[in-house]
């Protein structure tokens, strides 16, 4: 398949599927998209500020528009003045078959929709996870070499520590 980026409405970024000439996205933006379609109506924005945690399976993860904008929507909703500031965990596992819609995550996570991810992450600690997947991944999606993953909870704190490579070796081939 063939991707090109077309800007929407709102600023952000959206893929047309070039053979079909759709957009992976609505006109009226990816952003906007995945806030008012994803994030308000899930409730995990306030379900995260009840639990402290959350888990989250984001099959089709695209341009990781669904994890990043919660992601960016609960540093905004932490960032406002009264608002509940203790230890939360996210846990998203995203799933995406097309490496090549990936690719444009680095231009989509430095728009300027994402301001409050921007503000606490810089552009390397969020993007150089998914450049150095890309990178290190064969053609059937298993890693070449050693790749250790971190977790983080959004204060900072690590949680653990895996390496792929290493976990691959162990698991049988489909």
């Amino acid at each position: 398949m063939t991707y090109e980026l077309i800007q929407t409405d709102d600023g952000s970024l959206s893929c047309l599927d070039v053979a079909v000439g759709q957009l992976c996205h609505n006109r009226a933006g990816a952003y906007t998209e995945a806030v008012n379609n994803y994030v308000l109506p899930s409730g995990l924005l306030e379900k995260i500020q009840k639990t402290g945690e959350i888990r989250i399976l984001d099959a089709c993860y695209g341009m990781g528009y669904n994890s990043w904008a919660l992601i960016n929507e609960l540093l905004r909703q932490r960032s406002r003045p009264g608002a509940p500031k203790g230890p939360v965990a996210l846990f998203i596992l995203a799933v995406e078959q097309s490496i090549e819609i990936m690719r444009f995550l680095p231009w989509v996570l430095a728009l300027p929709c994402f301001d409050a991810l921007n503000q606490n992450l810089s552009p390397l600690e969020h993007n150089i996870y998914y450049r150095t997947l890309m990178n290190q991944l064969d053609t059937k999606g298993r890693p070449t070499e050693p790749m250790v993953v971190e977790e983080y909870d959004l204060d900072g704190n690590k949680r653990y520590e895996v390496d792929l490579l290493e976990l691959m070796s162990r698991s049988p081939s489909p």
